[in-house]
């Protein structure tokens, strides 16, 4: 009897779970596809980076200060903020799977547009 409860166990567990597949299709676009379609580009420092739960989603708003805005006709600001989809509070973590993650003191170059 407790062979047949261990093989049972046994194959239950190998049992393939069934799960609901998803996918995102990216189109490959150029350094001057994207440049082409930003509002802005910006390279410089991340200076904080915060996250909050905001509409039901978390939000997290990363601050950069601009060492150079390649678009911009303007005077250059002080600082830009970025908001990405997804982060951590002290109670919940979102993950977005193919967002960036930025950490402070990090030099980046992002491409940004205004949605």
């Amino acid at each position: 009897m407790i062979k047949w409860l261990l093989g049972a166990a046994l194959a239950l567990t190998l049992l393939p779970i069934p799960q609901s597949a998803s996918a995102t299709t990216i189109a490959a676009l150029t350094l001057d596809e994207i440049a082409a379609a930003s509002d802005e580009i910006v390279r410089g420092e991340v200076i904080s980076i915060s996250a909050a739960q905001e509409e039901g989603r978390i939000l997290t708003r990363v601050q950069i200060r601009p060492d150079e805005c390649y678009l911009n006709d303007g005077e250059e600001p002080e600082f830009i903020e970025v908001v990405v989809l997804g982060g951590r509070t002290e109670t919940l973590t979102t993950i977005v799977h193919g967002t960036e993650s930025y950490y402070v003191g990090e030099q980046v170059v992002v491409f940004l547009s205004q949605n």
